[in-house]
């Protein structure tokens, strides 16, 4: 009997527990990017054991957390959430779909585009096939703490730590998160052999995933090649040891400050120029004001306070671009106070990027919120890192 045979088998004697498995499996995998006002919320799971706890916060809680991202509708946050019926089959709970999907290897596996390790899925059959029993878990115990805005080694060249920094280490971090199996920090972490292509090393795969449109990485969308070119260059050259005197700045590790040192004091007063940080679209539509599609505010570091006046201090030109899942394209421009909006609309869900001359930062996946301001807050909320920031 093979392993996917016990799992159902298992799950049908548990068919309370059907549903518990598809909300797991339904978790997701944000620079400039995840974004929402307010705190989201603790990610870790209670009613679990320590183990279940621990992958969860690992793998799920980042769309499936207090604050529900990338299009997920259920959260699993709890072990009621996990015994609850699942809404794709309700025969079966959330958890017992999750365990099938985590299983699975087709284009439905959860962690979207990821395959986790046996030890992430173990704690899950076992808590299952004993009848998903009420556990307690300290917080510290389920919780993982990862840092999204890892700093590479600085035995990298400047342009493969800057492209790494922006494009890969918020999900290939140590530890990794969001269903990514390896850090991606260290040459020495790029020099290992891959495991899913025996004879290359990961520096080598990483270049095939990032030109392969059927299994690109980073997932939101394949990099333009002048965006990679110096990392391709690096391996192809050997991806000799290369220390770079000046690593890459981490907008994010920069303090709480309001670096134009300008506000607007001016309320709600409507203008162009209003409320730079805040949530633009829940905002309006309490106010009955304008309404859009998508609007938010672009900032020079990641920690900036409402009301304090964003910009881009570059003379470069600056666009917001978001791409809707039916191709169609919105360039923005942001104002003179960083704010961006539009009244168009794209199909859902979208990717973002911010460009500046040959330089971008993108969002590390697909989103389906426009009103960007609402996870992009001063201290970061559902995954977000803290502000849209320049490239």
């Amino acid at each position: 009997m093979n392993r996917a045979t016990q799992t159902r088998r298992s799950v049908s004697r548990h068919p309370a527990l059907l549903l518990a498995a598809s909300l797991v499996m339904a978790s997701c995998g944000s620079e400039v990017t995840s974004a929402a006002g307010g705190d989201a919320g603790a990610s870790v799971a209670t009613g679990v054991p320590c183990e279940v706890a621990r992958s969860l916060s690992q793998n799920c809680l980042s769309c499936h957390g207090a604050s529900l991202a990338r299009g997920v509708s259920n959260p699993l946050m709890t072990r009621e959430q996990l015994l609850s019926p699942s809404s794709a089959d309700p025969a079966q709970s959330y958890l017992q779909r999750a365990i099938l999907r985590m299983r699975t290897s087709s284009a439905n596996s959860m962690p979207p585009g990821a395959h986790l390790p046996e030890a992430d899925i173990a704690p899950f059959e076992a808590w299952l096939a004993a009848g998903a029993p009420a556990a307690t878990c300290s917080t510290d115990a389920g919780a993982v703490e990862v840092d999204a805005s890892v700093t590479p080694g600085d035995d990298l060249p400047c342009a493969v730590q800057e492209l790494l920094a922006a494009e890969c280490t918020s999900c290939h971090s140590s530890p990794p998160r969001n269903g990514a199996e390896i850090p991606l920090l260290t040459r020495a972490d790029l020099l290992a052999p891959s495991t899913a292509q025996p004879g290359m090393t990961v520096a080598q795969r990483a270049v095939v995933r990032m030109t392969d449109s059927a299994m690109m990485m980073p997932p939101g969308g394949t990099l333009p090649a002048a965006r990679i070119q110096a990392f391709v260059d690096w391996v192809a050259a050997g991806t000799p040891g290369t220390r770079c005197d000046a690593p890459p700045v981490d907008p994010f590790a920069a303090p709480e400050q309001c670096t134009t040192m300008r506000t607007w004091t001016g309320g709600n007063r409507e203008s162009q120029f209003m409320n730079p940080g805040q949530e633009c679209i829940s905002c309006h539509r309490r106010m009955r004001g304008p309404s859009y599609g998508f609007a938010g505010t672009l900032y020079a570091s990641g920690h900036e306070p409402n009301n304090c006046n964003g910009g881009a201090p570059t003379v470069d030109a600056v666009i917001v671009e978001i791409r809707g899942a039916d191709g169609r394209t919105l360039r923005l421009t942001p104002n003179a106070v960083g704010n961006f909006y539009t009244r168009s609309t794209v199909a859902l869900p979208y990717t973002a990027r911010v460009i500046v001359g040959a330089r971008e930062r993108r969002m590390n996946g697909p989103q389906m919120s426009g009103d960007c301001n609402s996870c992009h807050t001063q201290s970061g909320a559902s995954e977000a890192p803290g502000r849209i920031v320049l490239p």
